[in-house]
């Protein structure tokens, strides 16, 4: 699974180097970064991530980012693919939006299994969402001499879907993926997400109930966006090429 980063002020930043692919190789360490957002680090946090980064993909709305601008760093490229166009309450985290999800949810609490299958949905067939990541991974696809870390706010919904693309068309197993997947529960749990705990804990079993659902199908929703992005074989070609070690690692 991904390597839990040691940060002051970031709790949720991890490397996916190190997790195993199906042809008993391994995803290079310190090139691919996903994390929260990065408005709120500390100084020493800042020196360690202008260190080891040479880009950054900003995944949050445009709201987001005026309500919290990443800080910026000498030499790292920074690149804005918003994945939804206005505030969604539960997933993007915009002050308004905390509000529309805190009235939604407790109002009618039933209906946040529905909202959130509307949400994960539309990331596998919105065309618009398709070319954000396109153009995401497109950005992975250019030669870095140091990691890429890609993010949205909190970590979980669009930066852990950039994550399973990335794994899947690096050829993680199935089910390394879903464990990574889930590994977000454990490290933001004591982060407030939501403006009550009891919106929180919801929001968030509800929506992984259905995220896992999706990785487990044979013809996932990884797939079907891959897909939908005009994919070719030689992006996948370069990116293992780029992010997979050589080297198979030994079977005890």
């Amino acid at each position: 699974m991904s390597i839990l980063l040691s940060f002051e002020k970031l709790h949720n930043t991890r490397d996916l180097g190190g997790m195993k692919t199906t042809d008993g190789k391994t995803v290079r360490k310190g090139m691919l970064i996903r994390s929260g957002h990065l408005s709120e680090i500390s100084d020493a946090d800042a020196r360690a991530l202008g260190n080891m980064l040479s880009a950054i993909i900003d995944l949050r709305t445009d709201d987001e980012r005026a309500e919290k601008p990443d800080l910026t760093f000498p030499g790292v490229t920074y690149y804005s693919f918003p994945l939804m166009d206005s505030m969604t309450a539960g997933v993007s985290r915009e002050e308004a939006s905390d509000k529309e999800a805190f009235a939604r949810f407790l109002q009618k609490p039933e209906d946040a299994k529905d909202y959130m299958i509307r949400i994960y949905r539309n990331f596998a067939v919105s065309e618009a969402v398709a070319n954000e990541f396109s153009a995401f991974l497109k950005v992975l696809l250019s030669e870095h001499n140091k990691a890429v870390l890609w993010h949205c706010t909190a970590g979980k919904d669009r930066a852990g879907i950039a994550s399973v693309l990335v794994e899947e068309i690096l050829g993680v197993s199935r089910e390394e993926i879903i464990s990574d997947y889930l590994l977000t529960n454990e490290y933001i749990k004591n982060d407030v997400l939501y403006l009550t705990e009891f919106v929180k804990q919801m929001a968030r079993r509800r929506m992984n109930r259905y995220g896992i659902s999706l990785v487990q199908k044979k013809n996932t929703f990884a797939l079907i966006m891959i897909k939908s992005m005009n994919y070719t074989a030689e992006w996948s070609a370069t990116l293992r090429m780029c992010f997979i070690s050589m080297i198979r690692k030994r079977r005890d």
